[in-house]
């Protein structure tokens, strides 16, 4: 069995509502969805409930540890990383996770994703600008904390986290690691 995962806060159930909407209307079919929440209010949890093949986790219950905070975010982390929790043996029973913001709205099927028996993980490109932290690769206060932490400079390419599939295969923890 294969499992799409989505993890959001309070701050962010109206996206939820918009990503559930196009995943029932675009891919009735879909297998297990793996909602990880936090801080949401009972009505927001009624609704979730009357999903169909929806599994709740509330992310306050389990051990992850804030990570750095992102830019313009709130201020518990938790969230943002709860989503590499699937690197621990509580997913198991799933062959496939694929994890997706909830920002993304579904189009078709995403069938085609699951037949995958490897990792996979999408690449975005910007010109000039740094694909995760979205500023200018040659300002000079980053490059004079990239020089100061004696880290390699940032690629002009990198991997958007917002949308990867994990077969259980690779979900352990010297791949997490």
């Amino acid at each position: 069995m294969n499992a799409i995962l989505v993890n959001f806060n309070a701050h962010y159930i109206k996206y939820f509502y918009a990503f559930n909407k196009s995943l029932q209307k675009n891919y009735p079919n879909y297998p297990a969805l793996i909602v990880l929440w936090q801080g949401l209010e009972r009505s927001h949890l009624e609704f979730l409930n009357n999903i169909p093949r929806t599994t709740l986790i509330d992310v306050d219950t389990l051990e992850i540890l804030p990570g750095p905070g992102l830019p313009g975010r709130v201020t518990d982390s938790r969230i943002y990383y709860a989503r590499f929790f699937i690197f621990t043996t509580q997913f198991q029973e799933f062959g496939n996770i694929l994890y997706l913001d909830i920002d993304i709205t579904v189009l078709k099927p995403l069938d085609t994703l699951f037949e995958n028996d490897r990792f996979l993980i999408f690449q975005e490109a910007y010109d000039d600008i740094h694909p995760i932290i979205r500023t200018d690769v040659e300002e000079a206060a980053l490059k004079r904390m990239i020089e100061s932490d004696r880290l390699a400079p940032f690629p002009k390419i990198g991997a958007n986290a917002g949308v990867f599939l994990a077969p259980v295969s690779y979900r352990t923890p010297k791949n997490f690691n």
